[in-house]
C-alpha cells in the first residue's frame, strides 16, 4: 500500500491527514521525522499567533485599567472636596443656629 506522505506535499496536508500518516506503519522514518517537524513547525506559529494575540490584549487591558484608575482617582477626589464642603456648610449651620 502506497503512503500518503511524500517529501515535496508534506506541507500542503492537513493536521488531521498528517496525524492519520503517522499513525500508519507503512512509512518510512525520514518521512515520519519530516511529518512530526512539519506539525511541529504549525504548532510553534500557533503558538506564536496565541502569544501575540495575548500580548495585544494585555495591552489594551493595561491601557483600558489605567484609564479607569485615573477615573476612579477623580472620582475620589470630587468626593472628597464635596465632604469638605458639606462640613463647611453643615459648620455654618450649627454657627447660625448657635447665635
Amino acid at each position: 500500500m502506497p503512503s500518503i506522505l511524500s517529501e515535496p506535499d508534506i506541507t500542503k496536508l492537513s493536521d488531521e491527514e498528517l496525524e492519520k500518516a503517522l499513525a500508519g506503519l507503512n512509512i518510512p522514518t525520514e518521512l515520519k521525522a519530516l511529518a512530526v517537524s512539519e506539525l511541529t513547525r504549525r504548532r510553534i506559529r500557533e503558538t506564536k499567533n496565541i502569544i501575540k494575540n495575548l500580548k495585544d490584549s494585555i495591552q489594551i487591558f493595561d491601557l483600558e485599567s489605567s484609564k479607569q484608575a485615573t477615573t476612579m482617582i477623580r472620582l475620589t477626589w470630587t468626593i472628597a472636596v464635596l465632604t469638605v464642603f458639606m462640613l463647611i456648610a453643615i459648620a455654618i449651620q450649627i454657627f447660625r443656629i448657635s447665635i
